[in-house]
Order: C-alpha cells, then structure tokens, then sequence
C-alpha cells in the first residue's frame, strides 16, 4: 500500500507539473506566434533596403540577403514564417529588383529557382526548430523523472535510517 500512494503521489504531481507547463506554454504560444510572423517581413524589408542601399555589390546577386532573411525566419519561427518569408522575398525580388516590365525570359527560371531554394530552406530550418524543441521537451521531461525519483529515494533513505534507529533502542 506504501508503494501505490507514493506512485499516486507521484503521477498527481507530474500532472500538476505538466498543467502548468501547458498553460505556461499557451501563452508563451501566442507571444512567440505574434513575434515569429512580424519577424519574416521585417527580415524581407531589412534586406530588400540593404540590397538597395549597396545595389552596387548586389547587382549580380540581389537575392542574397533574401535567403538569409528566409533561412532566419524559419530558424526562429518556424516552417510557416519561413515560406511566408520566402514567398514575401520572391514577391519583393520580383517586383522591386527584376522590373517586371522588363522581365527577361531568363529571369522567370531564376525566380522559380530561388522560390524553391527558399522553401526547401524554410521545411529544413522548421524541421531543425521541431527537432530543437523535442529535445527541450525531452529534457524537461527527464529532469522531473529525476528529480520525482531523488525525492523518493530521500524518502526511502529517511525511512530506513528510522527503522535503523528503532532497531538500535
């Protein structure tokens, strides 16, 4: 019966532990939702203005600063931020760079190209954040196993060193 109530104890304190975790969580979700999506087109702007600024160094590589624009939104928010990135770069490439007016036949494969380069660095880069947060949820995860099963092994020690005391006297 003292092995099923410490397990009991056990199991009600994981879960109180986990609940608050989630809720915690639920509001770290929107937060990091709202600053993941703002990211991506700051990042755009970012290096469509820097690509105009230095126009002059990026004249044979303007989308550049692009997949770096694209590879640090999908780091930092994810699979979704970094395609919205990357589609938001290709409509910026587009429109503000490749003079659509005057957009050669050569151009299009180049746009096409860069628009799945982007996506292929957006799925890379969200497949490593998942795999970054699994691990931290692993983590987690250990540590109260760890420190559920110190707490019962203090116990355990306590109990014996009493029973040790009474056999003593």
């Amino acid at each position: 019966s003292n092995g099923w109530t410490n397990y009991a104890a056990s199991t009600d304190r994981m879960r109180t532990s986990r609940k608050s975790r989630f809720t915690a969580r639920g509001t770290r979700w929107i937060s990091t939702v709202v600053h993941s999506y703002a990211l991506a087109p700051s990042l755009v702007a970012a290096a469509l203005a820097i690509t105009l600024l230095f126009e002059t160094y990026f004249k044979r590589a303007p989308a550049a600063l692009f997949f770096c624009a694209i590879a640090v939104s999908s780091w930092f928010g994810g699979t979704v931020p970094g395609l919205f990135a990357t589609l938001a770069s290709g409509a910026v490439i587009y429109s503000s760079l490749l003079h659509p007016q005057e957009l050669a036949s050569q151009e299009v494969p180049r746009l096409a190209i860069f628009l799945f380069s982007g996506g292929l660095i957006a799925l890379m880069g969200g497949a490593q954040r998942r795999a970054e947060e699994s691990l931290r949820q692993a983590r987690d995860d250990l540590e109260l196993k760890v420190q559920e099963r110190t707490a019962e092994l203090q116990r355990a020690n306590r109990e014996l060193q009493a029973e040790i005391v009474e056999r003593k006297e």
